[in-house]
């Protein structure tokens, strides 16, 4: 009778755990002052799982919006959360708690984010343009979300052991950061931006007349990459279903080309760069060329940002603003391209 009643205590405490945490939010204003080590270790694993979860369902909205790369960066999330999780709960465990707590309440793991990050991933999930950098900045403020919760939790908590074990899962989390955000630092870094630093050089110009030199040498990239996008889309249009959407993707990658001026006959200079992969869709090729234009934005913003000479940053941000120009013809074309094929 003994050995029924432990085991029915113990149920108790969980369902006890279970019910607390389902209704429990990352409210970093008002973090809860009562909690024991077994609600505490079960509230960070319930964390880790909500996590990989909204992660899991970004990726599969992302796979709806022909969007691979955010897809497989989604993917990647999912299994760093996982490992999060695993992590936590080998902690918990270290410290004599009953595992059953730890992975109760499953089912109420959707209900423990805060409601900015709710938005954000709300958001997220209809972001025709999502790119991996940005998928990763979305965990890096989940994690520091997470890291002012547990430190609230810490200066809060009512029990020494809490306090102290929140301090802890609020070091880990710092740690969490910084890993992501090394992750997200080495995203930034496109081939596209690569390739272009590789043409302009990272220096930044110190006259109009050097300034004027590099722009002729970044433009002509884009023009040229214009032009092979365009020319990979013409077969890919003709292997889709015949409509107007899909023949207007190489017109607008001609007209942007033909926008910039071919100056100077320096498209030569280009045929020594590595070659680059063919996409496989149409979606695939607007998105290149959003990158493309994306990299050749930053590069001018950069120069705005470091010149010395009020005439250059003046220049750059022009070219800035034509970039812009150019992203909001493609993101406009792009949009529409995936309610075609979503709908």
């Amino acid at each position: 009778m003994t050995g029924f009643m432990g085991g029915w205590n113990a149920w108790i405490m969980i369902y006890s755990v279970y019910t607390r945490c389902q209704h429990m939010t990352l409210d970093i204003q008002n973090p809860p002052t009562d909690l024991t080590l077994e609600s505490l270790a079960h509230l960070a694993a319930s964390l880790e799982r909500a996590a990989a979860a909204t992660y899991c369902r970004l990726a599969t909205e992302m796979k709806k919006l022909h969007n691979p790369d955010a897809v497989e960066m989604f993917k990647r999330l999912v299994e760093i959360e996982q490992g999060y999780e695993t992590e936590t709960e080998q902690w918990a465990t270290s410290l004599g708690l009953d595992p059953d707590v730890i992975k109760t309440s499953e089912n109420a793991d959707d209900s423990l984010r805060a409601n900015a990050g709710d938005e954000r991933m709300r958001r997220a999930a209809t972001d025709v343009l999502l790119t991996p950098w940005q998928a990763l900045n979305l965990a890096v403020k989940n994690e520091k979300e997470s890291f002012e919760f547990f430190s609230a939790l810490a200066a809060n908590a009512e029990q020494e052991d809490v306090r102290q074990q929140s301090e802890n899962i609020a070091a880990k989390k710092l740690e969490h950061i910084a890993l992501l955000r090394l992750e997200r630092k080495r995203t930034w870094r496109t081939n596209e931006r690569a390739r272009l630093e590789s043409i302009v050089g990272r220096d930044t110009p110190l006259t109009l007349a050097s300034f004027e030199e590099t722009t002729t040498r970044l433009k002509t990239a884009l023009r040229r990459r214009y032009l092979d996008l365009a020319t990979e889309a013409d077969p890919l249009a003709d292997d889709m279903a015949n409509n107007v959407v899909n023949n207007l993707t190489a017109t607008l990658l001609r007209d942007l080309a033909a926008e910039i001026p071919d100056l100077n006959g320096q498209n030569a200079e280009l045929s020594s760069l590595p070659d680059i992969p063919l996409h496989t869709d149409l979606p695939a090729v607007m998105r290149a060329a959003l990158r493309e234009t994306e990299a050749a934005f930053d590069a001018f913003m950069s120069v705005a940002a470091h010149a010395a000479s009020e005439d250059i940053v003046d220049a750059a941000q022009e070219e800035a603003g034509e970039c812009v120009a150019r992203l909001e013809r493609l993101r406009d074309g792009l949009t529409v391209h995936i309610s075609e094929l979503t709908f």
